[in-house]
């Protein structure tokens, strides 16, 4: 009989497998927002995808809870995000810059605007110059944003393995999935399957989490025709998106942010975050819905319930709900005691 080649054999570890069973087994890691816990965690080795119309803050989203993760558990995340690039000019010459980027996640973390501009129109705090040193500090560790000159995904994988291999990087980001330089035989279901394939890989490899950011086919919003949902907005799922069978197949976890009452008012701050699709779902999270959530424009951060999971801090509403509960309806009608059973 031949030698099987163990480069390609996996045959049960049994000592792997005893401890597993008696430690249990690597489950999804903590996402640090308990109202997500139950629906959401970071595994690694999983691919996946985030979506969401247009303007519903996939993006913002995701800086969120990577900016929790890299706060709770020191998680190092690496961010290709052409569409946020900027550039300046420095001695006649223009350099890109990520900046913007890093000065969204430094405005969630503090709640503060780094922003003067924002502070001067909006009549709320700047953080200080000591302040935002400080953070572009802690930023700097945590948060390592690419700009590869050629955007080919062959490219990307390439990067994304010299960032893992010089910083740890615990989980990478693609946003968005479209802004990289395909062929045209790039763009069928079994081309991206190879792809998606590619990026399991790289995950199992790195013993990272590899996230895409994709929009739906449609850029004009689709909406409910009939039912209680009628005249909203539907819920971007999967199968909106170009190449929606490959991404059903392929995502681990297929996840969809969701502004409700966006079409009504564009200012609303209601979001819903949607589990769509959880791949081993026993160890990860389960599918469901986490519709208590909304975004403050002012400090730049979602509140789950009226609470902040970055600081426990309270959204105006939460505040105003604890006063009303704390103060009395009436005064107190003061005790009335006989003097005549006082003992002097």
């Amino acid at each position: 009989m031949d030698k099987i080649d163990q480069s390609f054999y996996l045959p049960p570890n049994l000592a792997v497998m005893v401890r597993e069973h008696s430690e249990g087994k690597e489950i999804g890691e903590h996402c640090g927002i308990d109202a997500l816990a139950e629906i959401f965690a970071w595994k690694r080795g999983f691919v996946n995808c985030f979506t969401g119309w247009p303007n519903d803050g996939k993006s913002t989203w995701f800086f969120f809870i990577a900016l929790v993760k890299a706060m709770r558990d020191n998680w190092k995340w690496c961010i290709w995000s052409p569409e946020m690039i900027s550039s300046h000019m420095e001695k006649g010459k223009v350099l890109h810059s990520a900046s913007d980027i890093y000065d969204d996640i430094i405005y969630m973390k503090t709640g503060k605007t780094p922003y003067k501009h924002m502070a001067k129109k909006y009549f709320i705090p700047q953080m200080t110059l000591d302040e935002y040193i400080a953070e572009v500090e802690w930023i700097a560790e945590h948060f390592f944003v690419i700009y590869p000159k050629n955007r080919t995904y062959k490219d990307l994988l390439g990067a994304y393995q010299f960032m893992y291999d010089k910083f740890g990087i615990d989980g990478f980001l693609t946003d968005p999935f479209r802004a990289f330089k395909q062929d045209e035989a790039g763009r069928t279901d079994l081309a991206m399957d190879e792809l998606f394939l590619q990026a399991k890989e790289f995950s199992i490899a790195t013993r990272s989490s590899f996230n895409f950011i994709a929009h739906p086919k449609s850029q004009m919003d689709v909406k409910e025709k009939d039912g209680a949902n009628k005249g909203r907005y539907k819920i971007v799922n999967q199968h909106m998106l170009a190449g929606g069978a490959a991404w059903d197949n392929a995502m681990d976890g297929i996840y969809s942010i969701y502004r409700p009452e966006r079409h009504l008012n564009v200012t609303d701050p209601k979001v819903h975050f949607i589990n769509l699709k959880q791949r081993k779902a026993h160890l990860v999270a389960k599918r469901g819905v986490c519709d208590n959530i909304t975004f403050d424009f002012l400090k730049n951060r979602y509140y789950f319930d009226g609470v902040c999971p970055i600081d426990g801090s309270l959204n105006a509403k939460k505040q105003k709900e604890n006063q009303t509960e704390a103060k009395p309806l009436h005064d107190p009608k003061p005790e009335v005691v006989d003097t005549d059973d006082l003992p002097f």
